[in-house]
């Protein structure tokens, strides 16, 4: 597997730089760290026997459960060090990962330099994709998210602001870095091992009127990994003396690497505590790679505040996988959710969300494809602290 020297040397100061951060913490007292954290506990299911990314007629107490905590420390006037940690629900376990590792430097208000480990910005909620009560829906519409699954890396980002004027601004932010990963995919039983590297790009994002903000981002990356599948094979005379319907059970293993793999994106977002619209688009191409070619997806959600302290929320959504190529590709699929949000506090809010999903073309995130739309219901409470 390639591996550039350059690379290692960086994660090898990277990876100090994280245990700088574990250090950081660990010297100072309880009473000088900062802590913070969040949590979100739902139920989900369908009206299906065929699974949809998980999720069939028995409901699942894991797919929308979630639990981080955050420690930060103010090392000087102008350094921090921040750790987080993240569980999510599986079906086997809540481990807890580490989320964040790094240190900031901010010398102004307006620029903003990360090092270590930290969160991948392609999102309009990249920096609180986890944080239930920040976000409008249960989970973000898994058509659009699932194109870009690694969330973090080790490296380097900056951040820099520019105000235009007393509602206008302009933020760039750029990172380099690199991440591995493993990534087990529920609808086709496959496990793949992915080392990102050379890993660059960013977004800039215009913020306009004290409500809304226009977000464009890329990001450019090697890829090397490999693709582990399950594969049932029927049972022949050669398989000997066995009961009919019995198959052997092998696992085919696929190179997935790249030569370049590509991440253009485009969002836009209005929140006023009246009206809220929130639409991405975004693209993944891997050049020189059969298995995964191009993707494409997007989703536009439109809701309305309401109540005397606007603490009630309801929302569409419409999502819609626009392209899947590719050996490996599933096929597309399109959504419709509606939801409704109540924020009993500032810092905790119930939400409930009922849609149809459908497999437009092959069986799209569904085991096989059912044929019909498929309800999915869904329910979660979320706070944070």
């Amino acid at each position: 597997m390639r591996f550039s020297k350059r690379v290692f040397h960086l994660n090898l100061r990277l990876a100090a730089i994280c245990l700088v951060a574990s250090g950081a913490l660990y010297a100072q007292g309880a009473d000088e760290i900062r802590w913070s954290g969040f949590w979100s506990m739902g139920v989900a299911g369908t009206d299906s026997e065929e699974s949809f990314n998980g999720l069939n007629r028995k409901p699942s107490l894991f797919r929308n459960s979630l639990a981080g905590l955050n420690g930060s420390v103010l090392m000087s006037e102008n350094w921090t060090a921040t750790l987080q940690l993240l569980a999510k629900g599986e079906t086997d376990n809540f481990r807890p990962d580490l989320d964040w590792a790094l240190l900031t430097w901010q010398p102004t208000s307006r620029y903003t330099m990360r090092l270590g480990k930290q969160k991948v910005p392609a999102w309009l909620v990249s920096d609180h994709l986890d944080v239930g009560i920040l976000l409008p829906w249960i989970k973000p519409p898994v058509e659009v998210y699932s194109l870009n699954p690694v969330s973090s890396f080790m490296g380097m980002g900056h951040t820099y602001t520019w105000e235009l004027s007393e509602k206008w601004s302009l933020q760039v932010e750029l990172m380099a870095g690199s991440a591995n990963q493993k990534l087990d995919s529920i609808v086709s039983g496959s496990e793949a091992d992915l080392s990102v590297t050379d890993a660059w790009g960013g977004n800039i994002a215009l913020n306009f009127l004290g409500s809304g903000t226009l977000r464009v981002s890329k990001f450019v990356a090697h890829i090397e990994g490999t693709l582990a599948t399950i594969v049932d094979t029927p049972c022949t005379a050669a398989c000997g003396p066995v009961p009919p319907g019995t198959s052997t059970r092998s696992t085919l293993i696929s190179d997935i690497s790249s030569e370049h793999s590509y991440f253009n994106g485009i969002g836009l977002k209005w929140d006023d505590r009246r009206h809220l619209l929130m639409s991405e688009y975004a693209v993944q191409d891997n050049e020189g790679s059969s298995l995964y070619d191009k993707q494409a997806a997007y989703y536009v959600t439109l809701g309305h505040y309401f109540g005397q302290e606007s603490q009630y929320l309801v929302h569409l959504t419409q999502s819609a996988t626009t392209k899947n190529e590719g050996l490996a590709a599933t096929g597309k699929q399109s959504a419709l959710m509606l939801g409704f949000n109540y924020w009993m506090t500032d810092s905790m809010a119930a939400k409930v969300e009922w849609g149809q999903t459908e497999a437009t073309e092959g069986k799209g995130q569904f085991d096989s494809d059912p044929g019909r739309k498929v309800n999915i219901m869904g329910l979660s409470l979320s706070a944070a602290f």
